[in-house]
């Protein structure tokens, strides 16, 4: 059952853009309505399937950009839990770029470039608002709040004898409770005694939502939820969930973690020692299956991109909106779900399709029903999108660690 990314594993430009009618500048002088700029605080971030080129579209600036140079090519980006930067992890290596969105004023989106770190097929997870490299193995953590300021990875995660496969997750940092993969099982540390160990051979890629992860290991997708017991300390329980189902992706937002495949949709959330899921209600008709889902980072709505080039967001708050259908009027005869990729944000999500080489924006304002955002914007000649994240400054999108201390 293994997790298909879309051309990749989870390690899961634009020439032109106008800006758009919904909400857009009014140019007339007489009227006085529309005499401001918008701003969104969003910048979109985009790799190559065949370049190295890295661009990032501004949606306050309307503008593309080039932010630097992949190691390799069709590499995937990795968005940090607070939304602020993004790995960049290729065949050789793994970069890393801030967005530029969290200063004052606002800067460019930068490579970091003293970060750069040179590895064969790198193995690279979000844990807790932390980047976790394995390397050498053992795992190295780079937090995301203070990654600008940082030279190197922060904490190195080693334990004596034990040569770690897949990269650690940090279950609670203020307890030193860890989540360690070694001899094809998940090991719970805190601080350097073993707590409890599960099984979990070839793990390959994993989902972590504050009290949830979702780890897929050979032949089962496993659930890691951590509880307080009865002394008040944090405990890990584990199971698996899902069994004999294909995933194809997943996303998070709120207490969820998303699923999808090419028919179903489930919301994956923690209750005490073990998970629940339940259906959001998406619609389907019997000639369409699902490209790719994702949810917003509060879990108000959920995005389903489909094979008939159209979209359904459905709200998922109590203002009893109903579900949107947005069209991806500009698709070509040859759209297939291999042409998409999509991205999330607090309050926008963004599409991109190769088939025309278009961007399309879908929002939503002040609570009010989600729509696309004036029309397409079209991509430079050629270009054909690997993979992108939306990254930007929303003062509720933090870390649950706001005052990282080690």
């Amino acid at each position: 059952m293994p997790i298909q990314w879309k051309r990749q594993a989870l390690f899961l430009a634009i020439t032109s853009l106008l800006l758009s009618a919904c909400g857009s500048d009014d140019n007339s002088s007489s009227s006085d309505d529309h005499d401001h700029k918008d701003e969104y605080g969003q910048r979109l971030v985009m790799t190559e399937l065949n370049g190295q080129d890295i661009s990032l579209y501004d949606r306050d600036e309307a503008s593309v950009s080039l932010v630097g140079q992949a190691s390799a090519a069709a590499g995937q980006l990795l968005k940090s839990d607070d939304g602020l930067s993004a790995a960049l992890i290729t065949s050789s290596g793994v970069q890393f770029i801030s967005s530029g969105l969290a200063t004052e004023p606002e800067t460019d989106a930068i490579f970091l470039d003293t970060l750069a770190v040179t590895l064969a097929d790198p193995q690279l997870i979000m844990t807790a608002n932390h980047f976790a490299l394995l390397q050498d193995g053992n795992t190295e953590f780079y937090p995301a709040e203070d990654l600008t300021d940082a030279t190197g990875p922060e904490e190195d995660l080693t334990l004596t004898g034990i040569t770690q496969t897949f990269p650690a997750l940090i279950l609670n940092e203020g307890e030193s409770l860890y989540a360690v993969f070694y001899d094809d099982q998940l090991h719970v540390y805190q601080d350097s005694v073993l707590q409890t160990s599960y099984n979990c051979s070839a793990p390959s890629a994993v989902m972590h939502n504050d009290a949830l992860a979702l780890i897929q290991c050979d032949g089962a997708l496993r659930y890691l939820v951590v509880d307080e017991d009865d002394s008040g300390s944090h405990v890990a329980y584990s199971g698996t969930t899902f069994t004999g189902e294909t995933v194809s992706g997943w996303s998070s937002g709120g207490e969820y973690i998303l699923l999808y495949n090419s028919d179903t949709v489930s919301l994956v959330y923690p209750h005490n020692d073990h998970t629940h899921s339940t259906d959001p209600g998406i619609s389907l008709t019997d000639d369409q299956s699902i490209c790719a889902a994702a949810i917003n980072y509060d879990a108000s709505a959920l995005i389903t991109v489909r094979d008939d080039a159209s979209a359904e967001v459905l709200d998922l708050t109590d203002n009893g909106l109903d579900p949107a259908t947005i069209s991806l009027s500009e698709a070509e005869a040859t759209f297939s779900c291999d042409d998409i990729q999509l991205a999330a944000g607090s309050a926008a999500f963004m599409i991109t399709d190769n088939s025309s080489g278009h961007l399309y924006t879908v929002d939503s304002h002040d609570g009010g029903a989600w729509h696309l955002h004036g029309s397409a914007l079209a991509l430079s000649s050629g270009i054909n999108v690997q993979s992108t994240v939306l990254l930007e400054a929303d003062d509720d999108q933090e870390s649950d660690d706001d005052e990282h201390d080690h």
